[in-house]
């Protein structure tokens, strides 16, 4: 038995309207332009200890046949994709990891797990944009290259929320999912930095690195080290060449990782030392056994107390216009 076309489709609507609007409220995205925006809710998706999901307390598996009998519409493919392997959701239960969110809008792609942010990819309006032009002007004709010009823009201007809720262990006090709002600053470490560093590296059309005029390989022989392996293949070169990437620069701060090419900055990584802290946190919770806690408890954190930045040159193509380079220091 098949419903009314029309009230199918008003049923489905209904039942979507409802799901949505318990969602919670819309993630704003990166921009706030009038001509085109779209703020989605956060979606909340459970899964039990099968790795079965539902979505604001419906079981997807059970919902499936209602939809097909009634509606004509099979989501048993759609559900199998987000159905999680029984293993991982043991280990995250017995490692209290009662919730993981990924927020993606407003200034970059946002993971928190249990409440508390991790490193992630941050963006401006600026270094989303050196996005697209990296995209246009260094993948060439990439199949691919046209489809990412077109979507980048809206991309840019959606936003949208994700918590993956798992089983959690029994007496284990509850811990609340975070008030969806605005994205907290990621402010530098206020530390003096541990390592400082600077660096100008230029390759020469065969693949072959040199600081300071000196090949690298011959600063290792003289210390009896073989350092081929920082050398690139000639076709490399040539294809960086093609493509006019003339400089790469990257910068390391107490508040993340930058990457600049051609002088554009490009959306980053961002962390400081609290961030860094808590995911080596998350790595004991995660490993209780692994011999390399304590290690990564020390290397981390340090990360957060890097002041280095690494410019790396490329041969310039014949007839192409040099692009000035200097370090964002």
């Amino acid at each position: 038995m098949r419903f009314p076309k029309f009230l199918i489709v008003l049923s489905v609507g209904l039942v979507v309207a409802l799901l949505v609007t318990s969602c919670g409220p819309a993630v704003a995205p990166t921009t706030e332009e009038e001509e085109f925006l779209l703020a989605l809710p956060r979606l909340t998706l459970s899964f039990d200890a099968s790795g079965t999901p539902s979505l604001a307390g419906l079981n997807l598996e059970e919902l499936n046949p209602l939809l097909k009998q009634y509606a004509g519409v099979d989501l048993e493919a759609s559900i199998a994709a987000m159905r999680i392997d029984p293993f991982w959701v043991s280990w995250m239960t017995n490692a209290n990891i009662q919730h993981i969110e990924i927020q993606y809008g407003a200034g970059g792609v946002l993971v928190f797990v249990n409440g508390k942010l991790l490193p992630h990819l941050a963006w401006t309006e600026e270094s989303f944009d050196n996005l697209g032009v990296a995209v246009e002007t260094f993948m060439g004709q990439a199949p691919w290259t046209s489809m990412l010009k077109v979507f980048l823009p809206f991309v840019r201007r959606t936003g949208i929320g994700l918590v993956l809720m798992f089983p959690k262990q029994e007496g284990v006090a509850e811990i609340p999912v975070r008030e969806p709002g605005a994205v907290p600053e990621v402010a530098a470490t206020k530390a003096a930095p541990a390592i400082v560093a600077r660096a100008e590296i230029a390759y020469d059309n065969d693949g072959v690195p040199s600081v300071l005029g000196t090949p690298i390989p011959e600063i290792c022989a003289q210390m009896g080290a073989d350092c081929r392996m920082v050398e690139l293949p000639p076709a490399l070169i040539a294809q960086m060449k093609a493509l006019n990437i003339q400089h790469v620069e990257l910068r390391a701060r107490g508040d993340g990782v930058w990457i600049y090419v051609n002088g554009l900055e490009l959306p980053h990584l961002a962390w400081n030392d609290a961030l860094l802290a808590d995911t080596a946190g998350l790595y004991a919770q995660l490993n209780p056994g692994s011999p390399f806690i304590e290690l990564v408890n020390f290397l981390l954190p340090s990360l957060a107390q890097a002041d280095v930045d690494l410019l790396v040159r490329f041969p310039v193509a014949e007839g192409a216009k040099v692009i000035p380079a200097e370090m964002h220091i």
